[in-house]
């Protein structure tokens, strides 16, 4: 039995380094002023793009339970204005990525909607596109491998307003052309989260012109029948799954586990001697 806890123990270790070792290209909890211009923050990580209005540092968090807890502050933007960019060092293979959102009203946005996410190759060229459109009770989620709406894959059902969703994406860079692939996940269960994908909710695929490379994420305000009312937080970008969907304080949480069992351990061997 003392052999058997051991085991476990030194199981959970190793659960614990495999989840430590995760490969995280990006993360963005926006631990920036308030009130202030994402891109005009002292760290000046984010370009903004086009002209308009700004997207803004907000003060609070949205929290996805079983996903690591957030930190630092949110973003909020709505209709047409300026859309930042923030950089990484160049990536030819698959791209993940996760945000967490809430659509705070819809405004005036339509039912063919736009995109207000994706990752790029520059700052014109665009994939993983995720999209937003009205459907009369309150909104769908969809994605696009690039930017034209027909390619667009969209959730089937309403999502409310007000709700607070959690988005996991990739750009799946395959070797030829007009065959790379965008996948979105919404909502997925907390039970793969650090571990491998479950199937994705939606797919697309087919465009005549695929990303030579993906190095960069943003946010887009397009225009006020296409973009509603957003807040955005917690944006990573990875190499996995895994990568994109940490448990909430992995190491903490082995060391108390390890502890625990070692205890137990510990004291199955005193009352052996005992006996």
């Amino acid at each position: 039995m003392i052999r058997r806890n051991l085991l476990l123990v030194f199981s959970t270790v190793s659960i614990g380094i495999r989840i430590s070792n995760a490969q995280v290209v990006l993360h963005e909890s926006f631990d920036y002023t308030t009130g202030v211009d994402l891109a005009a923050q002292s760290s000046a990580v984010w370009v903004n793009v086009n002209s308009g209005d700004t997207v803004s540092v907000v003060s609070g968090n949205l929290s996805v339970p079983g996903l690591q807890a957030s930190a630092g502050n949110s973003a909020s933007f709505a209709g047409a204005g300026i859309d930042p960019h923030r950089t990484f060092t160049a990536r030819t293979s698959t791209t993940w990525y996760s945000l967490v959102i809430n659509v705070v009203s819809l405004g005036s946005l339509n039912s063919t909607g736009g995109y207000f996410f994706g990752v790029g190759d520059n700052s014109t060229t665009f994939g993983a596109t995720v999209w937003t459109r009205s459907d009369g009770a309150g909104f769908d989620v969809g994605i696009n491998q690039r930017t034209t709406a027909a390619q667009n894959a969209w959730s089937s059902g309403t999502q409310a307003v007000g709700s607070t969703i959690f988005l996991v994406g990739n750009y799946v860079l395959n070797s030829g052309t007009g065959n790379d692939v965008a996948n979105l996940w919404i909502n997925p269960s907390s039970d793969s989260f650090g571990g491998t994908e479950p199937a994705a909710t939606l797919t697309s695929s087919g465009a005549s012109a695929d990303l030579t490379q993906v190095q960069r994420i943003f946010l887009r305000q397009d225009s006020t029948t296409t973009t509603p009312n957003l807040v955005v937080d917690e944006i990573r970008v990875g190499n996995s799954w895994a990568d994109v969907t940490p448990v909430p304080e992995p190491s903490e949480y082995v060391a108390l586990t390890s502890a625990g069992l070692i205890g137990f351990a510990l004291w199955r061997r005193r009352a052996a001697r005992k006996a």
